[in-house]
């Protein structure tokens, strides 16, 4: 008996479109706020140092023209990217960002 064969491709099993998935705000689980503690100003003067583009005689005059509640470190990252702008970070171009910032 010689028969031909032939191959033909198998059409995938017809499944239901994925039904959507809706839930409520209330049925999500939150996560507790985060409390980040503010850098005191001799924080800030530490992490200015570690930056490198301050000017090493603007640092202590920089951290004192923080406010005395503290900053956050992303916005003293934020203000000191904003001052670098014109180069070394010196202690007018970051009062100036600190301004500029709404700080």
């Amino acid at each position: 008996i010689n028969q031909k064969m032939i191959y033909q491709p198998i059409p995938p099993p017809s499944a239901p479109p994925p039904t959507p998935v809706v839930r409520s705000e209330s049925s999500l689980p939150l996560c507790p706020p985060r409390q980040v503690p503010l850098l005191e100003q001799e924080e800030c003067a530490q992490v200015m140092r570690k930056m490198n583009c301050f000017d090493s005689s603007a640092v202590d005059d920089c951290a004192a023209a923080v406010d005395e509640a503290g900053m956050g470190v992303k916005q003293l990252l934020m203000v000191a990217e904003m001052a670098k702008q014109s180069g070394s970070i010196d202690h007018e171009s970051f009062v100036e960002a600190l301004r500029s910032y709404g700080l």
